[in-house]
């Protein structure tokens, strides 16, 4: 594990779809690989081999790179911190505080709230703090 890190890593390789076709590799027609979400892949021998909250960990990853401006929230940034997460999560959460009402879109929740939220940054990945997120999942579950 790497210590210099606050958040988590992905449990499985995420690929880029636009990276793999640099390299002459089509994700979609090859059966070893699985699409976690529109243009991100991981190994299918891997991703069957992770526990649910794993799973949801990768998908949270997966967001990520397509949305380096997105504030993980709720369940998604407690699998970041590590914090217990019961099963495969439905939706990823965002936190927007810019927004005046919360969305959904596919399997992504946008949350907004009066309260300020501080972010915590690894890397590429901002999330909310762990007392944000604990009390976001006290309000919630």
């Amino acid at each position: 594990m790497d210590t210099d890190r606050v958040f988590r890593t992905s449990p499985a390789p995420l690929v880029l779809a636009a990276d793999a076709r640099t390299a002459g590799f089509r994700l979609e027609t090859t059966a070893d690989a699985v699409r976690v979400r529109r243009g991100v892949y991981t190994s299918l021998a891997r991703w069957e081999e992770l526990p649910g909250w794993d799973r949801y960990l990768v998908r949270v990853h997966a967001l990520a790179l397509v949305r380096p401006d997105a504030m993980f929230s709720h369940e998604a940034a407690a699998a970041l911190w590590g914090l217990p997460v019961f099963g495969h999560p439905r939706d990823v959460h965002l936190f927007d505080g810019r927004r005046t009402r919360s969305l959904r879109y596919g399997d992504v929740a946008v949350h907004t709230s009066a309260d300020r939220r501080r972010c915590v940054r690894d890397a590429d990945i901002c999330a909310t703090t762990v007392a944000d997120t604990v009390a976001d999942l006290v309000r919630c579950l």
